[in-house]
């Protein structure tokens, strides 16, 4: 063989034995490497949750054995107000929780980071408008010049707004009085305000604390929506347990609806509320777990009004669809209850 052929013969046996090296090393990386980090199981799920006959859905779940079923462990922290138990859930308390319409859309402004799995109830008897007799206050246009206590950028803020327009007063010819809840029922009895808006399951108590004073305003009726909420982060990595949270109460719904005197008993043990409260709100409830397009619609409207009220600017109303997350509550369906 011609010398210049040896050697060049000899360069491509090193060079194919280099390749062939570097082929093997490449595999045992691909083989051995460790699997990409996921999260880790969530032991005990923690859901931020109101006392007031939403709460019927996630109280069924635990008590009739649901979660469990599941393989969750789930652990029910009260927190009074729809901003209370969100904000509980995005500080890190609860994993999930329970939001109205406002909260979403107030928290919608200012961030991004979380999603809406399902609306799972809605009532219109749950928002109250409570005054003394003494204010003489019986109808809408009685509140003109009246001062009415609120919680600021809640439902009980746009429930005065809307009742005051439906009944041709301007807002404005009433004065809000921005109050915590906390603080409604004294302001009411010693009469810093004249009326407060307010919801149950705490308006029966601030009724009862002014006695033969008391006097509930006829109102129409309000529909109040009540969300499952959780930060988007949670929702992904915690995949597993979101679908097995919503299966759950998917099963409590169903139970709800075939017994709901066992349903209301529970509430009631529960929330501390007497058999009378509970029946006096639970017909104007519905408990049924879905994703309804029109959610997308009164989120829109909430934020026209808060723009209107100057609590928000046009170009902080965020595009609504964006926190709406379908996806474990379709995968629950999919399987469906009791498979």
């Amino acid at each position: 063989m011609h010398p210049l052929s040896t050697t060049c013969h000899t360069a491509f046996q090193i060079l194919a034995r280099k390749h062939a090296l570097c082929a093997v090393m490449l595999f045992a990386a691909m083989c051995c490497r460790p699997p990409a980090a996921q999260a880790e199981p969530l032991k005990t799920v923690v859901y931020a949750s109101g006392t007031a006959v939403p709460s019927t859905v996630i109280l069924v779940a635990q008590e009739q054995g649901y979660f469990a079923r599941e393989g969750l462990e789930v652990r029910i922290e009260n927190c009074i107000g729809a901003f209370r138990c969100m904000l509980d859930m995005m500080e890190g308390k609860a994993q999930f929780s329970s939001a109205g319409d406002l909260a979403v859309m107030f928290n919608g402004v200012d961030r991004k980071d979380f999603v809406i799995l399902a609306t799972y109830s809605s009532s219109t008897s749950l928002l109250k408008l409570v005054t003394r007799k003494s204010a003489h206050i019986e109808k809408a246009q009685d509140l003109v010049g009246k001062r009415v206590g609120i919680i600021k950028r809640s439902a009980s803020h746009y429930f005065l707004d809307n009742f005051l327009l439906l009944e041709g007063v301007e807002p404005k010819s009433v004065e809000h009085v921005f109050l915590d809840q906390e603080d409604m029922s004294a302001a009411l009895q010693n009469g810093s305000v004249d009326a407060i808006s307010t919801f149950e399951p705490v308006a029966g108590k601030q009724l009862a604390a002014i006695g033969k004073d008391g006097f509930e305003v006829s109102v129409p009726p309000y529909n109040l929506s009540t969300h499952l909420v959780a930060m988007r982060k949670t929702a992904m990595q915690s995949r597993t347990e979101t679908i097995k949270l919503l299966r759950a109460m998917d099963r409590a719904v169903q139970f709800i609806a075939a017994e709901p005197k066992k349903a209301k008993a529970i509430l009631a043990r529960r929330s501390g509320m007497d058999a009378a409260s509970v029946d006096a709100v639970w017909a104007g409830s519905q408990f049924k777990l879905v994703l309804d397009p029109s959610l997308q619609v009164t989120l829109n409207s909430v934020a026209r009004w808060a723009r209107n009220e100057n609590l928000i600017s046009d170009t902080q109303i965020p595009e609504f669809s964006n926190f709406i997350y379908p996806e474990p509550l379709n995968a629950a369906k999919a399987k469906g209850v009791g498979k």
